[in-house]
């Protein structure tokens, strides 16, 4: 009599159907699966099913707000997974009303879409997850999985985003099935409460421990669905790569056995101070609200009604305000999540040894400078370095850093364009900087301390070079990622086998999308990074579409900057 609501669940869920069941996997009709006592009622379109909008947490709200997420209670009755969840809150954005010009604007629209819609819905009870299948797919199918983690600066962003049936629906093309997870997380202050006062309450970088709870969830719940839960694979981009590093840095580098592999874009560890660094933050956030004068701030936090909590994130700096990449929430050290200082941390701590594949664009910087334009001489560059970014590092400590990096376009990014894209007197010069400081040199930096211990690949993408004013910029991966293209099977190749080359023992898959190279199979072999041989592949643009080359571009400065951020650490 166990399973008496399941029966009775099914009769009812296949009785609400009737004439609108299909079995053919191109007509739309109605899915379902069922969780515990309860059924989720999806949706099937040209041969995926989705499965929308899952709480996997209790709603972060009241005295769950700035607390530690909890998990959902079991299952029962029947729910609706045909619609995304709300996003969780996002920080305002101050986008430009008008571009400069030279800047491509149509190719800002689709960059800027990718992680942030101002016309999503919203809440705080945003804490979700979607799941797409393989039409067809049985609970014993025991398919890999990849989780997406969204970027946005740990500010913006949602799991509703991005079309996770366009990788199903390639990888089912290439033989190669898997199952696509996103995930929700909460965001600025809800996400990354920051100052003395969180890190007494034991609360910090709650973003990242949402995100381990919906791993959890994904182990107890994802064999439901067709997927195995040995064969996870984090993906993300930018905050969502740097998530990634910090789940395999936590915990001692035990993942405890919630993924198995990790295809990282445009991030890894950055290098933020720890939680009283950025006490200034919380306590501007506090005061704009009318939360200063009381005994626990934390408390009235908690109290105030939403549109009053929105309000205050919306005030605070946002990666596109005056500061940029010196981020005003994000993870920061809080002696539990993350033990200390990042960089300082990943140089001695336990890493979870698992296969890695981790890249980035090759202008990372360039749409960061489009807030400081105003920035036109060295003196000013470093008055901003100074006061946003590096705190404790002394005047003649920034002096030597931007001998390194000289008052030269050529020598900027966009890089390897001569006098061309040049916004501004310093724009090319911060673009580099910039980059280097938060994506750059510890992309660089997470790839030795890797090398030598477990599997991982490295990529650079040079695709786009030719954009005006931005090139090769942040983000800009993505947009070939949901094409598909080859960055798309590279991808499913490495959820299925932990190699983004695919299965040494079939050589007979197609060949990624736009590759016209011929070696093995008719792919590009991807060869493995080491420290000696320094070996990558590039996406580049034209007929050949792929290269292999030597990570040796701009050793000097980003050497310089690695060694710079050991000492200095953004605040």
């Amino acid at each position: 009599m166990a399973h008496l609501p399941r029966l009775v669940l099914l009769i009812s869920f296949l009785a609400s159907l009737g004439a609108t069941t299909h079995h053919d996997p191109d007509v739309a009709s109605q899915v379902a699966v069922f969780l515990d006592d309860a059924v989720f009622v999806g949706s099937r379109h040209d041969g995926i099913n989705r499965f929308l909008g899952i709480q996997y947490a209790k709603p972060p709200v009241g005295e769950l707000r700035l607390n530690r997420p909890v998990p959902i209670e079991p299952y029962t009755g029947t729910y609706d997974a045909s619609e995304f969840g709300p996003s969780c809150p996002q920080q305002h954005i101050p986008i430009p009303p008008e571009f400069p010009s030279g800047i491509d604007l149509a190719r800002m629209v689709k960059l800027l879409a990718l992680i942030y819609n101002a016309t999503t819905p919203q809440s705080e009870d945003c804490l979700s997850l979607n799941v797409w299948t393989p039409w067809g797919s049985q609970t014993e199918a025991r398919l890999p999985v990849v989780v997406w983690i969204h970027g946005g600066g740990f500010q913006v962003g949602g799991s509703a985003q991005v079309d996770g049936s366009i990788i199903v629906k390639r990888s089912i093309e290439l033989g190669e099935p898997i199952i696509v997870v996103s995930i929700n997380y909460r965001l600025s202050l809800l996400g990354w409460p920051l100052g003395h006062e969180a890190e007494l309450a034991g609360i910090g970088n709650l973003g990242y421990r949402d995100q381990r709870l919906a791993l959890r969830w994904i182990q107890k719940y994802i064999a439901s669905f067709g997927g195995d839960p040995s064969r996870v694979t984090l993906w993300g981009e930018s905050a969502g790569s740097m998530s990634i590093a910090s789940q395999m840095l936590s915990n001692n580098g035990d993942q405890q056995g919630l993924f198995r592999g990790a295809f990282m874009h445009s991030g890894s560890l950055v290098a933020l101070g720890d939680m009283s660094g950025a006490q200034e933050y919380y306590d501007n956030l506090v005061k704009g609200v009318g939360c200063a004068t009381s005994a626990d701030t934390l408390d009235c936090l908690r109290r105030l009604s939403y549109e009053d909590i929105k309000a205050g994130l919306d005030a605070s700096p946002s990666f596109f305000s005056h500061q940029t990449l010196a981020l005003t929430w994000g993870p920061r050290a809080d002696g539990d999540f993350i033990k200390d200082l990042p960089l300082k941390h990943a140089a001695n701590a336990t890493i979870a040894r698992i296969p890695v594949v981790i890249g980035a664009c090759d202008d990372e910087g360039s749409i960061f400078v489009l807030p400081i334009l105003d920035i036109l001489t060295t003196e000013e560059l470093h008055t901003y370095l100074s006061t946003y970014f590096f705190l404790n590092a002394t005047r003649d400590e920034i002096d030597d850093l931007l001998g390194v990096y000289p008052d030269d376009p050529t020598l900027g990014s966009p890089f390897n364009t001569g006098q061309l894209n040049a916004l501004s007197p310093q724009s090319k010069r911060i673009a580099a900087i910039i980059g280097d400081i938060v994506f750059e040199s510890p992309r660089k930096q997470w790839l030795e301390r890797l090398a030598g211990s477990q599997d991982v690949w490295t990529f650079r993408t040079k695709r786009g070079k030719g954009i005006d004013g931005i090139g090769a910029s942040h983000i800009s991966d993505l947009l070939e990622v949901f094409m598909p293209s080859d960055m798309t099977d590279h991808l499913i190749h490495f959820v299925n086998y932990l190699d983004p080359n695919g299965s040494p023992q079939d050589l007979t898959v197609l060949p990624p999308l736009g590759q016209e190279l011929l070696s093995v199979g008719g792919n590009t072999i991807w060869p493995k990074y080491d420290s000696q041989e320094k070996q990558m592949l590039v996406y580049v643009d034209g007929v050949q579409r792929v290269e292999i080359a030597r990570d040796v571009e701009r050793e000097r400065q980003l050497g310089y900057m690695s060694e710079f951020l050991k000492l200095n650490w953004i605040r």
